[in-house]
């Protein structure tokens, strides 16, 4: 059981470098200046949307054309490039050599909407898919996780990387991830913070659910409502026992972390602050303090009078009607999205160093119903050594940060070392409903791949497509109502609560918030999206559906699971390309295996298929050759690892898993499918994720999975891969694997059944290869089995597991 123990310096992870780029200040003088005296970066500004004046922060002396080349300033998003300044500030800051580190430096990076200013140029180029650069720039340099390849790419960081997409709370879930990454050992430095460059998308969607301020924002006061703001803010993290090795300047420890899920609205606050408080709870808990050790709270403040007031009613209930002074950074800067739970961390840690509180500016008068000591318009001057920085998002998705000084006198409750395993797996996919039917095709070689009737191929060089069909979430879980949920929502939701189903903690009813859920996505609602974009063509920024946005943030598809389930515990939602499925599987298993306020998280991928982004494959040359007469033999036109292979054939779908501590499912009488052993992961940073010699590193998070596993290689019985039918693509999977067991042992994989669905697919690996080990013909002999992913972005990871027990 647990118990209060002093914590190691190895494990008390402490902030030794910080960078910003923001509407107050390009570097953290200069911003620590601009909040000291209250000031804002907030302005009217003019030719942003036809004739409608905007209030927002922008970083208005920006200027690119110093830092990057022609060629990255065409491939980089405005939100990667201001990301790689504030990185590459707070590298420089922690004065240590990335070079030397490289393999073991580690970059999680936050943002809500990634390079979004990419889709305003498609609107304002007429939002044609057919058009030349319309593939590269909205499935390269838009997707979210492409800011972060850039980041990685441009520092040249070769460790563990991920792009985590919370919407609002997003590098608060990335600083959370880093910190567990030290702890794990996967690297020794840690680079975690967030960015989003301003959009005319976004703005419109916030415009059109009536959130936007006529002024500067002024939270807790008047007038009501937010005001966007765009830039980037990162920190640098090392364990405390590093850090004093190398006599490195320190500012703060991170004590503690919490995140949770709402499980209640896409866009609104649990009116009462519970799901934010249960965020804070689990932050004390795993901190190992008490209430009245916090003496200011960064609060999420954005202006808006759901926000200000659920946030109140929660911290006069957690601080039992006397809360300690609090401030809202975002009256200064702007709401800057992604990044904004990094500088209220950062604002946190200027004013606690130099001795005074951050002030909420442009506050007028209290408004009614937020009496809070709010530090109005001006810093207060004091001594303080404790704070906390919460945030909350769309999708109701909470992220809090609980540091201070370093005090060797803290105690944190830790929990005992046990194995991770899978108890509960869940299937949705064009080759069956539930992971028995699954495996039926898996072992009969059953394909999924059709001749696509859903929307109009006849233009397109590939007409087939992994599809799910006859889903019908009703007849699959009756007691779940999705009426009016994304397809790749109801996918997720459906395939989650088969996971919970088969691990026999289905209803939750009182795990609720002892339940975590991760959440990998590629496109996300890619249909919403498409939506959407229609809502605002010509350039129609007055048109822009409250329907469909809410739903453009990668976290709308947990927050769907999340209502529909009851699930509060741990929440995270990380984006990527073919590998961000098995990324989601490691990054579950480390928020969770260390947080003892958790008993399972519930972890799943899930992706749909929509015409737009299908065109946007097909025009791009991604896609195999397929003809429309090949109905009957269709799978023929795609064939993984095949030297000639000229393309993808995409697919759809969820798989889900409920992960939980060995010792609780055996002591239920539970079922163990696959115990975790060991995971690797690793970054290509190259400007092509194929480069020459790039296979090198994925071969690198195999190795090292196998190691962290306690394994050797020949141990290994089986490889499943993500090889896509692309020559290029699979001949450096194929490399990598020569490289870790020579001609012993080729992947494999079930890409050519379901078709490639992009952040689902290496979990339908980890599924099959569970559904082989329990085949008749495999009679008891594999018993560990490595899956490996590699991505467009050049992100690799590798998972150890041996089955049964």
């Amino acid at each position: 059981m647990s118990s209060k123990s002093s914590i190691s310096d190895n494990q008390r992870v402490v902030i030794t470098g910080m960078g910003i780029c923001s509407p107050c200040g390009g570097s953290i003088a200069e911003f620590a200046e601009v909040l000291r005296n209250g000031k804002t970066g907030i302005r009217k500004h003019s030719g942003l949307l036809q004739d409608k004046d905007v209030w927002a922060g922008l970083v208005e002396d920006f200027q690119p054309e110093s830092h990057f080349s022609e060629i990255e300033l065409e491939e980089f998003d405005r939100t990667a490039q201001m990301g790689y300044l504030a990185a590459k500030q707070a590298v420089d800051d922690a004065a240590f050599s990335l070079q030397v580190h490289s393999a073991r430096t580690a970059l999680t990076l936050g943002t809500s909407h990634g390079g979004r200013s990419q889709f305003d140029r498609f609107v304002m180029d007429g939002s044609d898919a057919d058009s030349a650069d319309a593939p590269n720039r909205l499935l390269k340099t838009a997707a979210h996780y492409q800011q972060t390849a850039a980041v990685s790419c441009k520092l040249g960081v070769h460790g563990p990387t991920a792009t985590l997409s919370n919407a609002c709370s997003s590098s608060g879930a990335a600083i959370a991830y880093a910190i567990e990454l030290l702890r794990s050992g996967k690297c020794d430095f840690a680079i975690a913070g967030g960015a989003d460059g301003f959009s005319r998308l976004t703005y419109s969607g916030f415009s059109a659910l009536g959130a936007v301020s006529d002024g500067p924002c002024a939270p807790f006061s008047e007038p009501v409502g937010l005001s966007l703001g765009d830039g980037a803010a990162f920190v640098v993290l090392e364990t405390l026992e590093q850090a004093e090795e190398r006599s490195a300047k320190i500012y703060a420890e991170i004590w503690g972390y919490g995140l949770s899920w709402d499980a209640y609205h896409i866009t609104a606050p649990e009116p009462s602050g519970e799901g934010m408080n249960r965020a804070i709870h689990m932050a004390a808990q795993n901190a190992g303090i008490k209430r009245e050790t916090i003496d200011y709270v960064n609060v999420h403040g954005t202006g808006t009078r759901s926000n200000d007031l659920a946030e109140t009613v929660g911290l006069l209930r957690y601080f039992e009607g006397s809360p300690p002074p609090v401030s809202a950074t975002k009256s200064q800067t702007g709401h800057m999205l992604g990044a904004s739970s990094t500088v209220g961390v950062i604002s946190c840690i200027i004013g606690m160093s130099q001795n005074w509180l951050p002030p909420t500016s442009n506050f007028t008068t209290v408004r009614s119903g937020c009496e809070l000591d709010v530090v109005p318009n001006q810093s207060r001057p004091q001594e303080w050594s404790c704070f906390m920085a919460q945030s909350a998002a769309f999708a109701g998705a909470n992220a809090v940060i609980i540091g201070g000084k370093p005090n060797r006198n803290r105690m944190q409750q830790l929990f005992p070392d046990d194995e991770i395993v899978i108890s509960g797996i869940g299937i949705v996919s064009p080759i069956g409903f539930g992971f028995d039917a699954y495996c039926k095709s898996v072992r009969e070689g059953i394909s999924g791949i059709v001749p696509i009737t859903e929307f109009d191929t006849s233009e397109c060089r590939c007409r087939v497509a992994g599809m799910v069909r006859d889903f019908l979430p009703r007849k699959l879980m009756p007691s779940i109502n999705l009426r009016r949920v994304d397809r790749v929502a109801a996918f997720a939701t459906i395939a989650a609560s088969m996971a919970l189903q088969d691990a026999k903690r289905w209803p939750l009813q009182a795990n609720a918030e002892r339940t975590g859920l991760v959440v990998g996505v590629c496109r996300g609602a890619a249909a919403s999206y498409e939506k959407y974009l229609a809502s605002v063509a010509d350039c129609q920024w007055d048109k822009a559906s409250a329907i469909y946005f809410p739903n453009l943030v990668m976290s709308s598809v947990g927050g769907q699971v999340s209502a529909s389930l009851g699930i509060k515990g741990i929440t995270s939602s990380l984006v990527g390309g073919t590998a961000a499925g098995l990324q989601s599987l490691v990054h579950a298993w480390e928020l969770f295996r260390r947080n003892p306020t958790q008993d399972s998280v519930v972890v799943l991928a899930a992706d749909e298929l929509a015409p737009f982004y299908y065109r946007l494959f097909d025009r791009g040359g991604k896609l195999a050759s397929s003809q429309p007469n090949d109905q009957s033999n269709a799978h023929r036109y795609f064939a993984p690892y095949d030297p000639d292979g000229d393309g993808m054939v995409l697919g759809e779908g969820s798989a889900s898993f409920v992960l939980e501590r060995a010792s609780s499912v055996r002591a239920r009488g539970g079922r163990i499918y696959a115990t975790l052993q060991g995971s690797g992961l690793t970054n290509n940073a190259s400007a092509s994720s194929l480069d020459k010699d790039s296979h090198q590193w994925l071969s690198t998070a195999m190795e090292i999975a196998v190691v962290e596993a306690g394994l050797v290689k020949d141990q290994i019985q089986f490889h499943y891969g993500s090889g896509r039918g692309i020559a290029e693509f699979d001949a450096h999977e194929l490399a990598a694997s020569r490289q870790v067991f020579g001609d012993r042992l080729m992947p494999t994989n079930v890409n050519h059944l379901t078709g490639v669905a992009e952040a689902t697919s290496s979990l339908f690996q980890v599924a099959a290869a569970i559904a082989n080990s329990n085949s008749e013909q495999a009679a008891g002999e594999l018993t560990h089995a490595l899956i490996s992913a590699t991505g467009d972005d050049g992100a690799n990871a590798a998972v150890v597991m041996e089955m049964g027990r």
